[in-house]
């Protein structure tokens, strides 16, 4: 064994959605190959949440299962959203480091890396590129939907690519500390733990994709209304103001109705009734919104998910090697 490798246990979680079908192994192998050369002990994540039959989960992962060293295979009942299928992940990893990997676009050589970063106390490692490409629309908005987020607490770096290296500590508080329905990388935004960016290359394969407006704005709403309460306190703001607004004008209709003589018969009677009705209206919409509002924090207890199988790799990563060193770290 080199010397040079790390005694960091290394989990590399990924999805399958992310690996090319017939192609697994040779993708799997290549990163089995790459953690091998720098880590003693590693293990390789996968979420398969593609409610495939039994028979085709078996033909796609048997020979991988056989091959492939240190790989786990977690099944789930049903198609999930990606950042839970992440946060599953995350839950159900050992590693000291707890790394976001997409075959796809992040090269294999950024999580070593990354890892030494976060080794160092780094408790977050969020990856950027300046190739992503966004059109022009996308980036005349962007400066707009920042403030937005920012505004919930969702701050990340800009063209921000979703690689992240969690340190063991950063990812318990993050799986423990909000319900499931609230998206990884805002709670990870929210969490206040100390986080570093770390700059690179993606592969060709993501270059080719841009970021547009029809994505962006529903990623956004999405974000805002079902990960936060601030647009529900917002519209409680607003229903206060246009109380307040039916009341003053309320108001201004029964003076007009003393000093305006030339006022139709019947219109300060009906605006005053109107105008009260509304007010009524918009302070009963405030108190509803602060209801819901405490509601959604109180019952956060997030999407269910159902892990329905799990496949182990056969091999062992170095059956020679005991898991114990001499000297605690």
């Amino acid at each position: 064994m080199s010397k040079c490798k790390s005694s960091t246990f290394v989990s590399v979680i990924l999805l399958s959605d992310d690996l090319i079908y017939n192609k697994e192994q040779d993708i799997l192998f290549s990163i089995q190959c790459g953690l091998m050369k720098n880590f003693y002990d590693y293990e390789i994540i996968i979420l398969d949440h593609n409610n495939s039959s039994s028979s085709q989960y078996n033909q796609r992962w048997s020979s991988v299962l056989k091959e492939v060293e240190g790989v786990r295979i977690i099944q789930t009942v049903s198609h999930l959203d990606r950042e839970l299928a992440y946060t599953i992940g995350i839950e159900n990893s050992i590693g000291d480091s707890v790394v976001l990997f997409n075959p796809l676009r992040d090269p294999l050589g950024i999580i070593g890396d990354a890892i030494n970063i976060n080794r160092s106390g780094v408790d977050v490692i969020v990856g950027v590129s300046e190739s992503v490409s966004a059109t022009m629309a996308y980036k005349l908005i962007r400066p707009f939907i920042n403030k937005l987020l920012f505004k919930i607490g969702y701050e990340i770096p800009r063209n921000a690519t979703g690689f992240y290296v969690l340190s063991r500590n950063s990812a318990n508080s993050i799986t423990l500390s909000h319900g499931k329905q609230h998206k990884l990388f805002l709670r990870i935004a929210q969490s206040g733990l100390n986080s570093e960016s770390i700059i690179y290359e993606c592969t060709h394969s993501i270059r080719k994709e841009k970021k547009s407006v029809l994505k962006s704005i529903p990623d956004t709403l999405n974000i805002m209304v079902f990960n936060s309460i601030k647009p529900l306190r917002l519209m409680a703001v607003i229903g206060a103001f246009a109380s307040l607004f039916s009341l003053i004008f309320a108001t201004y209709s029964v003076i007009q109705k003393f000093f305006n003589d030339q006022l139709v018969d019947g219109w300060a009677s009906i605006a005053v009734l109107i105008s009260f009705q509304f007010m009524v209206l918009f302070i009963i919409l405030s108190f509803l919104s602060e209801y819901i509002g405490r509601m959604l924090d109180e019952n956060n207890i997030g999407e269910q998910y159902a892990i329905v199988n799990e496949l182990n790799s056969t091999v062992m990563v170095d059956e020679n090697r005991i898991n114990v060193l001499e000297e605690s770290i």
